[in-house]
């Protein structure tokens, strides 16, 4: 025991309690382990089912894997694409119970070859006792085959069994007909349908399915069913595992944005930093004025001249000017950077950080730092080829500052543009391998766990945003 204390006065009058940092752990704390997910299932399982211990029962739920509860999926899409051995794969994979409509209407011995598909009644009251059953042992599941139509769906309601996923396989007629036959042919694993018997469920399914599955727009992801079997099973692993958005407060959100020269991850950090409302911290105008003038193209020192831009500190996306920057940049673990994501604006606010870090050691420093540590680290990733696309056509007017796309009509802008060296082929593919080959060892310094993402990059612009903001904003998907 210190000197000064004793069991009656256990804190001396020096020590002062950090309110600040201790609600920083509590929040971090809370929102880690899903504390007010566990709390919304325990209320939702109490409202719904009213059991007659609900103390019990609340011990029950703590027992579950998953915050949010014992995983719940619908599996549906039109007959003939073998939906029943993805779906029982698919609750293999995550050691939940495979429910198969088709499978207890033959226990029932309810045939459905030759007449389609089975009385809504019938079929209901076999796969609701099911579900209870499982439900009752806290159990998550894997249907299939269930709802076909409106009617079914309205057992689903009243028994409140709600799937967190309704995954949905589609394919052409065309393609449906040619498995079924190599399955006829024994060159494909599967039941061969009769094509007349098929061509009348199908017909039943596109009058049905549709407007029975309408309900769950809002949880329904689309696969494309022509893919191999082992491609849908990985996508249908991969929906499966992205967990609900939480209804609880979220602390303020720290992400990291990476990507090699040409994949545009300034352009992406600036647009989710305007989405979540924090700040953007680009690491290239806050490492230094000096890094700046030694490693930025003569394009870039240009257009800061002309503008009357100073490099530095104040070059970045803040008002701020902080009075002996040098001293606290050089007694700052992480440099410029870390006394930028120090400031109030983005402690309160949360930030989304690009251009940093480039190495493991980096990575490590921003790692350690228990209020700087990041909530997301995004690597967004395309092809040498897809950065020099991207890069090959931009010119820069040293006079205006503007950047062009395209050569302008005015011959005279036409003769003065400029074009950065780091923008050059040769540059563009470099830097790339460089960031490639040092991405795994970012990652490791990270932790290596389910906050660090490759997304792809390739693609339109838009819909890289959305995986990016998809990834950010949900919370981390759940383990296998």
């Amino acid at each position: 025991m210190g000197k000064g204390t004793s069991l009656d006065d256990p804190v001396t009058v020096e020590q002062k309690p950090d309110l600040v940092a201790s609600r920083h752990e509590i929040e971090e704390y809370l929102n880690a382990n899903r504390a007010y997910d566990i709390f919304d299932f325990m209320l939702k399982e109490l409202l719904t089912k009213q059991p007659a211990d609900p103390l019990q029962h609340m011990l029950d739920c703590l027992q579950t894997p998953h915050p949010n509860g014992p995983l719940k999926v619908v599996v549906a899409s039109p007959p003939g694409l073998g939906r029943r051995a993805l779906a029982k794969r698919l609750a293999d994979t995550f050691g939940i119970v495979h429910i198969s409509a088709g499978e207890l209407l033959a226990e029932a011995g309810v045939q459905t070859d030759d007449v389609g598909f089975a009385d809504d009644e019938v079929v209901a009251k076999i796969v609701i006792q099911r579900l209870r059953q499982v439900n009752d042992s806290m159990q998550g599941w894997v249907l299939d085959g269930f709802p076909r139509t409106r009617f079914q769906t309205s057992f689903l309601k009243e028994g409140s069994f709600v799937p967190a996923h309704v995954l949905l396989l589609k394919a052409t007629e065309s393609y449906i007909f040619e498995k079924n036959a190599a399955v006829g042919e024994g060159e494909l694993e599967g039941k061969y349908i009769k094509p007349e018997v098929l061509e009348h469920k199908l017909r039943l399914h596109s009058g049905q399915d549709s407007a029975a599955l309408e309900v769950y727009s809002d949880r329904m992801s689309v696969i494309d069913g022509q893919l191999s079997d082992e491609q849908i099973s990985a996508e249908m692993a991969r929906i499966a595992r992205m967990v609900p958005r939480s209804r609880g407060p979220q602390p303020p959100p720290r992400v990291v944005v990476l990507g090699p020269r040409g994949v545009g991850a300034r352009e992406h950090a600036t647009r989710l930093a305007a989405r979540l409302g924090s700040v953007l911290v680009d690491a290239q105008n806050v490492q230094g004025s000096r890094l700046v003038e030694e490693q930025a193209p003569e394009v870039t020192r240009k257009q800061m001249a002309g503008s009357g831009t100073r490099p530095g500190f104040s070059a970045s996306l803040t008002s701020m000017d902080l009075p002996d920057q040098e001293r606290l940049i050089s007694a700052d673990p992480l440099g410029a950077v870390g006394l930028r994501l120090r400031q109030d604006d983005c402690l309160k606010q949360g930030w989304v950080l690009c251009g940093y870090p480039s190495d493991a050691s980096g990575a490590a420093a921003l790692q350690e730092e228990t209020r700087l540590c990041p909530t997301r680290i995004v690597a967004l990733v395309a092809s040498q080829e897809t950065c020099v696309d991207r890069l090959r056509s931009i010119q820069t007017d040293p006079v205006t500052g503007k950047v062009w796309t395209s050569l302008p009509r005015n011959e005279h802008i036409r003769k003065r543009l400029l074009r950065d060296p780091g923008n050059q082929p040769g540059a563009v593919r470099a830097a790339h391998s460089a960031f490639s080959s040092n991405l795994p060892s970012i990652f490791e310094a990270f932790g290596g766990d389910d906050r660090c993402q490759e997304l792809p990059a390739d693609g339109p612009p838009e819909k890289v945003f959305n995986s990016l903001a998809e990834f950010v904003e949900r919370p981390l998907p759940l383990p296998m």
